[in-house]
Parts: structure tokens; C-alpha cells; sequence
């Protein structure tokens, strides 16, 4: 028998029935007055000090989170799936392996829930059976319509963004049993924690960066958004990292262009007790403004992220994602960003294809750095599919010098306040910076 998670998911969000919009959400800490949490009654009282919910979402979910690190890598995506199907069955109770496979088939067979083109249940490989699940059923997450209403034109408007929103993602915080190597070292006070051992030996190192610039700048009264958060692996880490450190959000929110990740993010923080209106994830896209009104929050400052994202975007497009993401920004907010130095084996891949005749790869230079492009595999699905189809050159990546990437930020109306670079044990050397906006 698999332990699966506690309470299982309500069917309905699967069923692609709007549980809980962005605009019901907006009054979290008012909604949140009287709430009944596990067996544990939060009330606000003008003689004692509310005890936050989400200190104790993050208290129940570290539990699962560290019996999950106990997993290999085989057992975590067993699990996931077991955890997965439990909640699209509406079950509240744990799935035997030996029943897995039958569940599936009520799953497939289940006309209500339109899955009937899911794939065979595959014992050999239940990682494909989870993403299965969550890269084909989707469910409603920006806009008060329901996602079978969804164009891509909507969001996507590039080739790059194309690929980048059809992409599977990887199961978050999970690896194979080699963990990655950091330069950064884990805080002396927590380096007999295992579950931050857990946290750093899953996570790259500009995510682990991040962590450690982000923590003194979060307390109760903050809003953390993750733009890309791609499957929710870094601010899951974020939160942890941030928990044992001492510190929680009041709320947190990430946003991607791909439904597939966004529903594995969300699933995975349902599987370790966090879920709306404390964690949130909406589909949007960086670059276009008004998809997701933040303003609407009840918190006093953010700590906005977008880790890695400035790599896979144009240079004008890095410089549009800037002025966008400041625009609601107070004195009070801060924006954490990652860029890719010039330097590394991923940078030498690249000038490698680019110098090789039989390859697509094309290397450019711009003002601020290097950049590398391939032609779109289809190009005549760009007409039908993205805003801006004469881009017919997908960003493979997007490197900085130092000097350039500072230059842009100021042009933007930055200011930086703290540098973090990283990357000898990894493929990019990569620099953590946290910016905020000029007065």
C-alpha cells in the first residue's frame, strides 16, 4: 500500500467546474477570519495575535513533503500517480498499486470526465501516467470561462511560446538520487535539516539563489509571484526554504503559459496541504499585461520571480517583461530575476551548433550580449497559432555580460540591490539579481 494525500481533492475541479476564481480570492485574509484547518479553528481577536493560516498549511504540508523526499525516484511518481487518480476518482481514500491499474480504467471509461482518449495504463513507467492525467485534462485558470473556450491566441504569441506552452513537464522536486551541487551553502542553522537537504539536493542552484536573496524580504503581509513558474518547483522550494527559515507569505501566486505544468503545480501543492486562495496558480503571460490583476491581493508589498525566464526571450521581449512587471510595483516591492552569463558547457553547445554547417542553430550578437535562434520546426502553424507569426525563429537562448544586463535594467527603471552568481557546478553560469524600481 502507497500512502496518498490525506484529503483528496474535491471532483469538481476536475470535472472543469470553477471551484474558486481569482476574483473570489482577493480578500484572502478577511475570508480567512474564521476557518477551520485540520482540527485546528483560526479566529481573529484584538487581544491575541492571529496565528496565520498558511504557517499551518506549511506545518502539515512539510510532513508530506518529507516523507515524500523518502520516495526513490520510481516511488515519488507512483505516488503522485496513486495521488493523482485518487483525486480525479473523487476518492478519499489511499489506492493499493495492485488497483491502480483498474482505476485508470474507470478513469478512461467514465464518459463525464472526457478522457477517453487517455493512454493505456503503462506499469513500467507511472511518471507518463501522471503527466498523462495533467497535460490532457484541463481545468480552468484564469478567466471566468472554462479552458474548452481557450485560444491560443489569447497568450501565445510567439513560436518560442508555442513551444514552451506545449512542453511536459517534469515532476517537481524530485531527482534521480544524484543531487545537485551547490556553491551556496545551506544556512548553519538548518544544515541538520533534512528536509532542506531535501530541498537542495532537487533544486538548481539559481533557484536555491533565489531562496536565500528572497527570504528577508518576505514576511506575512507579502505577496510572492512567480512569473514561468513552469510546474511550481521553485516557489514550492521557496515556501519550504522560507518556512524553516522562519518566514511565510501571506499569499503566493504563479502564472505560466503552459496548462499542463500549471496543473501539475497545482496538484503537487494540493498534495502538501497548500491550495487557493493561499497558493494559486493562473495561466498568463509575462509579457502581456492585465491577464492576472495582482492589485487586487490584499498584501502590503511583493516579492516578485521570474528565474530563467530572460533566457528564452528576445531581447526586446526582456526589456517589455521589465517594464511590465513594474508597473504595480511600490517602494516596498522587490523583482528577482536570473540571466545566463556567456559562459559554461550549455553556452560552448551552443556556439558549437551554431558553428557547425549542418546545424540550424544561428548565433547573433546585440547590444547586450549573444543570442542563439532555430527556425520553428512548423512554420505553417504559426499563422493559425501565435499574434506575431513573422517571428518564424524560435530563442534557443539568451546570454548577458554583466555590463549589458545592468545597462538594461537601469533603462528600465531599476535599481540593483543585490547580486548572487552561480552556476560552476551546473550547464549555464547563471546571475541571481534582485532589483527594485528607481524612485
Amino acid at each position: 500500500m502507497i500512502p496518498i494525500l490525506r484529503s483528496a481533492l474535491p471532483i469538481a475541479r476536475y470535472l472543469g467546474i470553477q471551484t474558486c476564481r481569482a476574483s473570489s480570492l482577493v480578500n484572502a485574509p478577511e475570508y480567512l477570519k474564521t476557518r477551520r484547518l485540520g482540527s485546528v479553528v483560526f479566529r481573529r481577536s484584538l487581544s491575541k495575535t492571529l496565528v496565520h493560516p498558511f504557517y499551518s498549511s506549511l506545518k502539515i504540508g512539510r510532513e508530506e513533503l518529507l516523507r515524500f523526499s523518502q520516495f526513490t525516484s520510481l516511488e515519488k511518481a507512483e505516488h503522485l500517480t496513486c495521488a493523482a487518480v485518487s483525486q480525479h476518482m473523487g476518492l478519499g481514500k489511499p489506492i493499493a498499486m495492485s488497483e491502480l491499474q483498474q482505476s485508470w480504467e474507470t478513469l478512461v471509461s467514465d464518459s463525464s470526465l472526457n478522457l477517453s482518449s487517455l493512454a493505456k495504463y503503462n506499469a513500467n513507467d507511472p511518471y507518463e501516467n501522471f503527466l498523462e492525467i495533467f497535460t490532457r485534462r484541463v481545468r480552468p485558470l484564469l478567466k471566468e470561462r472554462l479552458l474548452t473556450e481557450y485560444s491560443s491566441a489569447d497568450f501565445i504569441r510567439t513560436g518560442t511560446e508555442l513551444v514552451w506552452s506545449t512542453q511536459k513537464p517534469l515532476i517537481p522536486l524530485s531527482f534521480d538520487g544524484h543531487p545537485q551541487n551547490h556553491t551556496i551553502p545551506i544556512p548553519e542553522k538548518l544544515q541538520e535539516n533534512p528536509l532542506i537537504q531535501f530541498l537542495f539536493n532537487a533544486t538548481q542552484e539559481d533557484a536555491v539563489g533565489a531562496w536565500t536573496l528572497a527570504t528577508p524580504l518576505i514576511d506575512e503581509k507579502t505577496l510572492i509571484h512567480e512569473y514561468g513558474c513552469w510546474n511550481g518547483e521553485n516557489l514550492l522550494g521557496l515556501l519550504f526554504f522560507g518556512f524553516e527559515s522562519g518566514v511565510h507569505p501571506g499569499c503566493c501566486i504563479g502564472t505560466d503559459i503552459n496548462i499542463g505544468a500549471l496543473n501539475v503545480a497545482e496538484t503537487i501543492s494540493e498534495v502538501f496541504s497548500l491550495r487557493a486562495p493561499m497558493v494559486q496558480f493562473h495561466l498568463s503571460n509575462a509579457l502581456c499585461s492585465n491577464t492576472v490583476d495582482i492589485s487586487q491581493f490584499k498584501c502590503q508589498k511583493q516579492v516578485k520571480m521570474a528565474l530563467r525566464l530572460i533566457s528564452i526571450l528576445e531581447p526586446s521581449d526582456a526589456a517589455d517583461f521589465l517594464i511590465q512587471a513594474k508597473r504595480n510595483m511600490t517602494q516596498d516591492c522587490s523583482l528577482i530575476v536570473s540571466y545566463a552569463l556567456p559562459q559554461g558547457n550549455k553556452y560552448e553547445t551552443n556556439k558549437r551548433l551554431a558553428s557547425s554547417p549542418q546545424n540550424s542553430v544561428k548565433e547573433d550578437s546585440f547590444e547586450h550580449g549573444i543570442i542563439f535562434r532555430a527556425p520553428f520546426d512548423y512554420p505553417g502553424l504559426l499563422s493559425q497559432l501565435v499574434e506575431l507569426p513573422d517571428r518564424t525563429d524560435q530563442v534557443v537562448n539568451c546570454y548577458y555580460n554583466t555590463e549589458g544586463f545592468e545597462k538594461l535594467v537601469h533603462q528600465c527603471g531599476y535599481r540593483i540591490v543585490n547580486i548572487l552568481t552561480v552556476g560552476k557546478h551546473s550547464d549555464n553560469y547563471r546571475v541571481v539579481v534582485v532589483l527594485k524600481a528607481k524612485r
